[in-house]
């Protein structure tokens, strides 16, 4: 898989990237670039499709590889100057020149040749093992080494670095990655080609591919510019042809479009059957879902643009791919915006590799679920002809005001759930998963519940829930929650109002009750972190120390009031690791929440709070779809 890219010289000089680097880096199984418009994301996107730019792969890294090729140079040039000696022959040559020439293409050549250098080298270091003096040139007269010496000096050299070097490049094979563009469909241009006499060129029935490269890749009007081999721009006005050859083909090309029919039917249309049919009377594609059969024109432009979206990424023959696609949120749902980026994220598609450019707030929501993405922010430079490009985080909420957003999620899903932070979305979405998993058996992925689909979250940041109002009444502060959603569930701390039920927090408690009724859940211990079950608090305490066995002999009533931070550090023997902030409440959080997801399995890693909560989460959402 990619993980660095370098920016062509062309491409730099209309780009900038941080401190003078020439390449992006951090690349991922998802890339997404944001940015308002007109900041250059969509030409870069394109850029990438049409260049033959040079990158790094996960598989072949080449620094720790070049810094002992270097060192090797640096022994051999150090012996060399301790003797006088200014030059040697031997039976593969002069043995600096030729490092040097392998050192030089690894750091300035493509992967291809990076390779064959490599191979080289690994050649070379062999026959330095058997290595023998023609002769030399010295600079110290009669004090000069003998040739056995130099020769020896060598041979060690070969034989150590040959074990320090394990990297093998032998049998490396270089592979060329297939790219697909997938452009929007619409603009301001005219999809006809003309004339300089405004006639109409025939271009086929696939006029957007023509117009697509036209004005996008030919550099001059006349310029008959063709595609690369390994290119292809998927418009879909090809795609009744496509269906066509397959319906009525081999059995191998049957069996393929059945299984995609299928796959939209299990990912995308709650398992109701889906076929899709080229109708010759009529020339236009005819798609069943369910009982229901409508030609594509009649169909919503959502799906319209889920099957263009899909069917040049499933169609691929399994080789490396890199697919580039302008703004898919385009007439999708956020609903189906999740469904399509966690298809695209599922091992089904695990050798594609995504470039995206997007406006979609919703993407970048959805990052906070997936650690394979990687979001480049591209602005403007004012009084300039040239664009900066920042390698940033989905949390950067700088973000979303160059997006000029608002999280909407909201007011599209059937019903929201409010919560204090990121770290009980994760919390509650595995508790969510884990409870359906085991009451929905093998209709899990049909029948779940979807988040941004069903329903969505609000993050209102603990204490803060005090500023938002639940009806009508003088005394609450004028922001309405009632308009972003009467379809509300809130989700709030205990804290000590178990303990102390005449705190302040236990007064905003019963406030918020008396308003919300059924509509509010008050976790029964401390904080979220205090519905974690004893097993897993074990497991979260062995994975972060890297040890097999740790002593925490507690059950859940020994903890659930207390700040978990301290009572980890106070209970769990033998700990190295930090686990309190100062309040006593989990450091890190987020960090924590994540190992904590990762070793919840089955429901019987809940504890009973947990189960609690995800069956009143459940039942709720069921309310409300």
């Amino acid at each position: 898989m990619i993980n660095e890219i370098t920016i062509p010289a062309e491409i730099r000089r209309e780009y900038i990237l941080r401190e003078e680097d020439t390449s992006l880096k951090s690349i991922s199984r998802v890339n997404i670039f944001i940015g308002p418009n007109n900041s250059g994301k969509s030409r870069l996107l394109r850029n990438l499709f049409i260049d033959d730019f040079n990158y790094k792969t996960s598989e072949y890294d080449f620094d720790d590889f070049l810094t002992k090729i270097k060192s090797l140079y640096s022994e051999i040039d150090n012996f060399m100057e301790d003797h006088g000696l200014i030059d040697i022959s031997g039976n593969n040559g002069d043995p600096r020149k030729k490092l040097q020439e392998i050192i030089t293409q690894i750091e300035t050549a493509n992967l291809r040749e990076q390779l064959k250098a490599a191979q080289q080298f690994t050649s070379y270091i062999n026959s330095l093992k058997q290595f023998y003096v023609n002769g030399y040139n010295s600079k110290n007269g009669n004090k000069q080494p003998t040739p056995d010496i130099v020769a020896k000096k060598l041979q060690s050299l070969g034989s150590s670095y040959s074990e320090k070097i394990t990297a093998n490049y032998e049998n490396a094979s270089f592979v060329e990655f297939k790219k697909t563009y997938i452009p929007i469909l619409r603009g301001l241009r005219p999809i006809q080609l003309q004339n300089s006499d405004n006639t109409y060129i025939a271009t086929g029935f696939n006029n957007y591919l023509s117009r697509t490269i036209k004005d996008y890749f030919a550099k001059t009007e006349n310029d008959q510019f063709k595609l690369p081999p390994k290119a292809t721009i998927a418009t879909g006005l090809d795609l009744f042809e496509i269906i066509k050859k397959m319906h009525s083909g081999t059995k191998e090309n049957r069996d393929k479009l059945k299984a995609f029919n299928k796959f939209l039917s299990i990912n995308f249309f709650d398992s109701k059957e889906v076929e899709i049919i080229p109708l010759e009377s009529d020339h236009v594609l005819h798609v069943t879902i369910g009982n229901e059969e409508r030609p594509i024109y009649n169909l919503g432009d959502g799906i319209q643009s889920l099957i263009l979206l899909l069917y040049p990424i499933y169609f691929n023959d399994n080789t490396p791919h890199l697919c580039f696609i302008e703004e898919p949120e385009l007439s999708l749902h956020p609903g189906m915006q999740r469904l399509f980026l966690d298809t695209i994220l599922s091992n089904q598609f695990s050798n594609i590799q995504f470039f995206i450019s997007t406006h979609s707030n919703h993407f970048l929501d959805m990052t906070l679920d997936h650690d394979q993405i990687s979001i480049y922010n591209l602005n403007k430079v004012s009084e300039s002809q040239k664009f900066e490009i920042t390698n940033t985080n989905n949390t950067d909420i700088k973000i979303l005001n160059t997006l000029g957003v608002k999280n909407s999620s909201v007011f599209l899903s059937n019903c929201t759930i409010w919560i204090e932070g990121i770290s009980d979305r994760f919390y509650i979405n595995k508790y969510l998963e884990i409870y359906q998993k085991s009451k929905l058996g093998k209709d899990y992925e049909s029948k779940r519940f979807k988040e941004d689909f069903h329903f969505s979250y609000v993050e209102y940041g603990g204490s803060n829930i005090i500023h938002y109002s639940f009806e009508e009444m003088s005394n609450w502060e004028k922001i309405k929650a009632t308009r972003i959603s009467n379809k509300i569930l809130v989700i709030v701390d205990s804290d000590d109002t178990n303990i102390n039920n005449k705190s302040k927090k236990a007064e905003r408690l019963r406030m918020l009750k008396e308003n919300l009724g059924d509509q509010l859940i008050i976790l029964p211990c401390r904080e979220i972190e205090n519905t974690l079950s004893p097993k897993i608090i074990r497991d979260i305490i062995k994975t972060r120390e890297g040890v097999s066995e740790i002593e925490f002999n507690f059950s859940e009533s020994d903890y659930k009031n207390k700040y978990l931070g301290t009572f980890i550090e106070k209970n769990a023997t033998g700990i190295t690791k930090k686990y309190s902030q100062k309040s006593g409440t989990i450091y890190n959080k987020v960090d924590f929440a994540k190992i904590a997801v990762e070793q919840i399995q089955e429901l019987d890693d809940l504890s009973f709070s947990g189960r609690e909560i995800a069956e009143n989460i459940f039942n709720f959402i069921s309310d409300h779809n």
